[in-house]
């Protein structure tokens, strides 16, 4: 009896975490991409000076030789974001947001329609298409269709 208790415990206790992982259904219902463009400034380098000393009596005759030395720079950085409204499984409707501010981010812009995704809290993660750059004969025909990879994005509101 008691077995079975801690095993009934067990299992309920995973229940919300299988809840949490599980695909629901959403609809995208537009999409919007806006590119931002900023500038970073890159700091330049003083570099290394190593001095070298010759004594002569009552004299030192000294040389210093600078290396590694750069100047700053300004750099032009551009991030996409995307709006999406999206239509949740209960019906209601969401606007919501991604944006690749990092090298490490993935903001793409999802073709409008059904898909499955994961939910969690204010976070909805869409498997966006990628379609690759087809073969083509020397005639132009296609020769091969470009491959279809998937993009994890995460939408926030």
């Amino acid at each position: 009896m008691k077995a079975i208790l801690v095993a009934a415990l067990v299992g309920l206790a995973s229940l919300p975490a299988l809840a949490k992982d599980q695909r629901v259904p959403v609809e995208v219902l537009s999409a919007q991409s806006q590119q931002h463009e900023g500038i970073r400034h890159v700091r330049g380098s003083p570099g290394t000076t190593d001095t070298l000393c010759h004594v002569n009596g009552d004299y030192a005759n000294c040389t210093s030789t600078t290396t590694g030395q750069s100047e700053g720079y300004d750099r032009v950085v551009s991030r996409t974001e995307v709006t999406v409204m999206l239509k949740m499984p209960d019906g209601s409707r969401v606007s919501a947001h991604c944006q690749n501010n990092s090298l490490f981010s993935v903001c793409l812009e999802p073709p409008v329609g059904p898909y499955q995704a994961y939910v969690h809290g204010h976070d909805v993660h869409l498997l966006v298409p990628l379609t690759g750059s087809p073969k083509y004969n020397k005639d132009g025909t296609i020769k091969k269709a470009g491959k279809t990879t998937w993009a994890e994005v995460r939408f926030s509101w």
